[in-house]
């Protein structure tokens, strides 16, 4: 796992019914509920702690992030490597 300019992955986490992920987005960290983007971070970790804290945009399906009780650490999510391009 890398966090920088050679990124290798993501991190995502399946609450219930809701999916999220940490993803690298043009040079900045994206956190998102399903396919939906809650806003752009300078690195993975200050966007999972935007996350849990209540701080992104809401998602458009009403869903509270910060009321799911999502692992603040990064290492409780499953890291996602990219896979070799088809």
């Amino acid at each position: 796992m890398v966090v920088g300019k050679n990124v290798k992955g993501f991190w995502r986490y399946q609450a219930g019914d809701c999916a999220f992920s940490i993803r690298p987005h043009n040079g900045f960290w994206v956190p998102f509920f399903e396919d939906e983007h809650l806003g752009t971070y300078q690195s993975p970790q200050i966007a999972l702690q935007e996350l849990v804290g209540g701080s992104t945009f809401t998602p458009s399906s009403g869903v509270w992030p910060a009321e799911l009780e999502l692992p603040d650490d990064l290492s409780d999510w499953v890291y996602v490597p990219f896979g070799p391009a088809p």
